[in-house]
């Protein structure tokens, strides 16, 4: 495997889509809501793509 630091440029994360939080709904009382920080992209809403962001989208299945 390469060099897993190298830099592709950025991207848009795919957990918080780009907002750099995330919307929780409490159980009790769906009309409200918490925010939570998105710990993927550190608040900032973009992520660097390289090979390890990218491994999890390209992870090896077995197809018929």
């Amino acid at each position: 495997m390469a060099n897993l630091n190298n830099s592709f440029g950025k991207m848009v994360c795919p957990k918080c889509n780009g907002n750099g939080y995330i919307t929780r709904f409490r159980h009790v009382d769906i009309r409200k809501s918490e925010y939570t920080d998105c710990d993927n992209c550190n608040n900032q809403g973009e992520i660097e793509i390289n090979e390890k962001t990218l491994a999890p989208y390209f992870a090896t299945t077995k197809l018929q």
